[in-house]
């Protein structure tokens, strides 16, 4: 299957992710992200989502901005071990970051996930 395939099947799932994204981005702005490989597509039966390495001064990052689909499959791509945890080993990254709704920080808890910051917005 292509990337183009892939997205597209993932497709629903990130559209349902983007209704809680804020307006941040669109539909166009994460498939331009993931086909000009400034963003990585995760597509399973389970799940989809899409990744952005962020190089920040003092830490290299895996930053989640979207993730949509069964919870199960959610919890064990990014659990420890998981397919991200190990992602974010080959990539050299210090830390994972997810970006999501206050019930993230209950469900992930037990993985070893806590709130660092909270993304406050108004709209202008």
């Amino acid at each position: 299957m292509t990337l183009t395939e892939t997205l597209a099947e993932a497709r629903p799932r990130l559209e349902a992710a983007l209704a809680h994204a804020s307006g941040l981005f669109s539909i166009d702005d994460i498939e331009a992200m993931v086909l000009n490989e400034d963003g990585q597509l995760w597509h399973s039966e389970g799940f989809s989502g899409v990744t952005e390495i962020i190089d920040y001064p003092q830490k290299r990052v895996v930053h989640v901005h979207l993730a949509g689909g069964k919870m199960a499959a959610l919890k064990d791509a990014i659990a420890p071990g998981g397919d991200l945890d190990r992602f974010a080993g080959i990539v050299g990254a210090q830390a994972i970051t997810i970006n999501g709704r206050e019930g993230w920080a209950r469900v992930l808890a037990d993985d070893g996930y806590r709130v660092s910051s909270v993304h406050l917005i108004r709209e202008l």
